[in-house]
């Protein structure tokens, strides 16, 4: 029976549920809890769920990828949430930045196992770069509605104008975006070939 590397799993999760102990015990937030010790664990098993469902259609390589990302998304959000959104010195720019970097990958990703019918490379980058960018204000609206039910400040930077934090968030957001699309377009084959059989990608 092959094993698989659950390290990052393990590392991410601890990461999650000590970001919510911390918040509620440390700032009294209780409302971290929610995403931190339920959604934010439940995403981060999905890929392993995913893996065991299509194996026949992945390698574990991609499962490795995949786990990797998310590690690296937690360990850049966790931070903002205890302390450096609120702290003043523009760390969510850096945040929109690169999760804009990740976000692409993982889409990509999480679409390999599910594509049924093939699809030329140009129009598969296209359709990301369409959703990537969509998604950055579809966040920023989840964040305004999380802060509207309950008064977190995920939306803005409390030490700047509510328009000015928007639009650098989408600014920063669409740079990382556009370099992830270009970092893609290079190694789309060898991110192709992390499915077995052979993606239905095509190069026409």
């Amino acid at each position: 029976m092959v094993q698989y590397d659950t390290s990052m799993l393990a590392v991410s999760l601890t990461i999650a549920f000590l970001t919510s102990i911390i918040e509620l015990l440390g700032e009294g937030r209780g409302v971290v809890v929610i995403p931190y010790a339920t959604v934010v664990p439940l995403l981060l098993i999905l890929p392993r769920l995913i893996y065991t469902v299509k194996k026949a259609s992945l390698s574990a390589q991609w499962l490795s990828r995949m786990e990797r990302l998310s590690f690296f998304a937690m360990l850049l959000n966790a931070p903002g949430s205890l302390y450096f959104h609120e702290a003043g010195f523009g760390y969510d720019r850096f945040l929109h930045f690169a999760v804009g970097i990740i976000a692409p990958q993982m889409f990509l990703l999480l679409a390999l196992p599910f594509l049924s019918t093939p699809i030329s490379k140009s129009k598969a980058l296209t359709v990301l770069a369409f959703f990537s960018f969509i998604s950055l204000f579809l966040w920023e609206g989840f964040q305004f509605s999380i802060d509207q039910l309950f008064g977190t400040h995920l939306f803005f930077d409390v030490h700047q104008v509510i328009q000015v934090d928007f639009w650098e968030d989408i600014i920063f957001g669409g740079i990382g975006v556009a370099l992830s699309l270009f970092y893609l377009h290079i190694r789309l084959d060898k991110i192709l070939s992390l499915a077995k059989p052979r993606s239905l990608i095509t190069d026409h």
